[in-house]
């Protein structure tokens, strides 16, 4: 029988940075407790807002029939002995009459039972104990507290409704009662409405409060007012999807209002005004539409009706006005100072108590870029200038008051400064990527400097044995080291992961204070590295190409070796490989418990009228020096391809020879021979662990 199932939590405003995931994950959270709860469901959805989490499914529910299990008592000695002490408190204990009670017989003797029934559970109950744990599960950034009580959440929580199609699901959470009440706009006194049917919900907060609680349909409605806007200014607005899914959910009823700043303020660098508006500001920048120029026009989303219009444009016109007013100040004021001038002001500013200022973190991310600089034939002269200046605009006026423009205002001055471009343009890129899935640094300076600096920070905080953990990282290592691995691999850098940071920690004199750093660092690193390529291989693979003890030391050749693997499996018959690499080993695993003395790889013992032994030989010969150049070539495929016509001759070969042969001299000869051979296997991965993989 299919029931609708609704649960909505009513709070304050959500953070809209993560509102998305959170959603996502009470929803999972949902969907994981009905399965294991071991009900039916079908078309789940989450449906969110600024200020409520909800989550609809249809769940099919069906009548069992009430089971009995079959309860035992006491022994007795036979059937006129079930009136005796025992027999009469295991009476009273279960609440039955003598008139239930069985018994049981066999060889070992006589005892009384009864049959209890098994009644199914309460639904409502199940239902509500599924709710209590999904919001135990679900993904939070930061929980807080709020009034005097112990229980934390993201927001505090107002209103919890929860409905099977026209029931209530009773309860008690964060000391709030389940109901059926919904609330609505929050500058209105939050008004009530009481939902009579869970089905009915998105139309009632509609038809009631114009509330969008569907975050698609909301986004969808953004997007198509935004463009009535563009063809009234006759302009462009350029929608970054993240930007766009953030202002969708700072709001429950979307309507767009447009507005004008000064022209005069067009002179500022396009990018700070862009920074200005989306980032603080929270409005749409608009442009001419060859998507070049920037218009002096603004659109933005307000959360409600139309009501006011004119007062609200003026007072965000008002406020942006005066904002980019206070940039062109703090602008004119820093112009007065070159960047190469404020190198000493970083003494002002701490990094970290135990580690230094950020002039010392200024000359070791200069040494350490010029370190890498000089391994993968980067420009000495713009590395070094550009690290040089690269942490100077922390100490401007307008990162002061304008966090979000660091990078971006320390660009526009290098370039003020006359600065060349690729040192201007290292000082906004080094920063990169500041998030998954974040843009790389472009030019080959900017990655550099990217990788030392977060390198540095990386080596510090394990130096003081200030680990992130599962929940907290507030230095964002993992972010960094997955930065870090990113550009190494995607911009195909050659960059020995353990000789930088060999080098880092060298940077840091007598600072750091742990002794086993540089192996926590490489650790750290691995696990990084696994978690990133797991999201894309199969495990099997990863594992057959990674130690996990040893981070590579050539985090590109890695990639390249995987994908070509991949790409192998995918278009060749591997089996042929992993079955003579199996062989060899069985064979080896025999040979191992003869003599372990060195042996020189002699065959002026072999026969010459043996033409198989010498017709691998000579393939031999050919292989290994064809292997070791395509090696050099790091050319994984053609190697791929290689080992595979090897595995055809291996097969022919130890079909037709015998290992163990009562010449001693051939037989460890032809066991060295497969140890060389099996360590060219190895070259490019364990074989035995893709076993598991086909």
């Amino acid at each position: 029988m299919k029931k609708i199932f609704l649960i909505e939590i009513g709070t304050e405003e959500l953070p809209s940075y993560c509102l998305n995931k959170i959603s996502k994950s009470f929803c999972e959270s949902i969907k994981k407790q009905l399965f294991l709860s071991k009900i039916e469901y079908k078309n789940i959805k989450w449906l969110s807002s600024s200020r409520r989490l909800a989550v609809q499914a249809d769940l099919y529910i069906y009548k069992t029939k009430n089971s009995y299990i079959l309860k035992k008592g006491p022994r007795i000695k036979n059937e006129k002995d079930i009136y005796n002490i025992n027999v009469k408190m295991w009476i009273k204990k279960f609440g039955i009459s003598t008139k239930q009670i069985k018994l049981i017989k066999n060889k070992k003797g006589v005892w009384v039972s009864y049959k209890a029934c098994n009644k199914k559970y309460n639904l409502f109950n199940k239902l509500f104990d599924i709710i209590k744990s999904s919001l135990e599960e679900v993904y939070v950034p930061k929980k807080m507290k709020w009034s005097n009580y112990n229980f934390q959440f993201i927001r505090p929580v107002h209103s919890i409704t929860a409905l099977l199609d026209d029931k209530i699901i009773p309860g008690k959470i964060f000391d709030i009662n389940i109901d059926r009440n919904l609330l609505g706009i929050f500058y209105k006194k939050r008004q009530k409405i009481v939902l009579n049917n869970a089905v009915d919900y998105e139309n009632a907060l509609l038809k009631n409060f114009n509330i969008i609680v569907d975050y698609k349909k909301r986004k969808n409605i953004i997007n198509e007012k935004i463009k009535l806007e563009e063809k009234k200014f006759k302009g462009k607005v350029l929608k970054n999807d993240k930007f766009l899914e953030e202002i969708t959910s700072l709001v429950e009823i979307p309507n767009i209002i447009s507005g004008n700043f000064k022209k005069s303020f067009l002179k500022i660098p396009v990018k700070i005004i862009e920074n200005i508006l989306c980032n603080i500001q929270k409005c749409f920048p608009v442009y001419e539409k060859n998507k070049q120029n920037l218009l002096p026009k603004f659109i933005f989303v307000i959360n409600g009706n139309k009501n006011g219009v004119e007062r609200i444009i003026k007072d965000n016109e008002n406020v942006i006005n005066n904002r980019l007013l206070d940039v062109e100040f703090f602008i004119k004021i820093d112009l007065q100072t070159k960047l190469k001038d404020r190198i000493c002001k970083l003494n002002s500013i701490i990094f970290h108590d135990n580690l230094g200022s950020l002039k010392e973190k200024t000359i070791r991310i200069k040494l350490l870029s010029i370190c890498i600089s000089n391994k993968i034939n980067g420009n000495y002269k713009y590395v070094s200038r550009a690290s040089l200046l690269c942490k100077c605009d922390l100490t401007t006026n307008m990162v002061f008051e304008f966090p979000t423009t660091q990078g971006i205002i320390g660009e526009y001055y290098s370039e003020i400064n006359m600065e060349s471009k690729e040192v201007s343009l290292a000082q906004r890129e080094h920063y990169y990527p500041r998030f998954s899935k974040d843009i790389l640094p472009t030019n080959l300076t900017s990655q550099i400097i990217s990788i030392a600096d977060k390198l540095d920070t990386i080596v510090g905080i394990f130096g003081i044995k200030l680990y992130p953990t599962g929940k907290k990282d507030p230095f964002c290592l993992k972010r960094l080291s997955l930065g870090i691995i990113r550009i190494i691999i995607e911009k195909k850098l050659s960059i020995n992961i353990n000789h930088i940071i060999d080098k880092s920690i060298s940077l840091y004199s007598f600072k750091l204070t742990n002794e086993n750093l540089k192996k926590e660092v490489l650790e750290f690193f691995l696990k990084r590295l696994i978690s990133l390529y797991e999201k894309k291989y199969n495990p099997c693979i990863i594992k057959s190409v990674i130690s996990f003890k040893k981070i590579p030391s050539c985090l590109y050749d890695l990639d390249k070796k995987i994908y070509n693997i991949v790409y192998f499996i995918e278009k060749n018959d591997i089996s042929i490989i992993l079955k003579s690499y199996k062989r060899i080993k069985n064979i080896l695993k025999i040979s191992n418990k003869s003599s372990k003395k060195n042996f020189l790889l002699k065959n002026n013992f072999l026969n010459k009228n043996d033409i198989i032994e010498l017709s691998f030989k000579r393939y031999f010969d050919y292989f290994e020096k064809k292997f070791s150049n395509l090696l050099i070539e790091k050319n994984y495929l053609k190697l791929l391809i290689l080992l595979k016509q090897l595995s055809k001759k291996i097969d022919k070969y130890l079909d037709n020879i015998k290992i163990f042969t009562n010449n001693k001299d051939i037989k460890k000869y032809r066991i060295k021979i497969l140890k060389k051979i099996l360590n060219f296997y190895l070259y490019i991965a364990d074989f035995s662990v893709l076993e598991e993989y086909k």
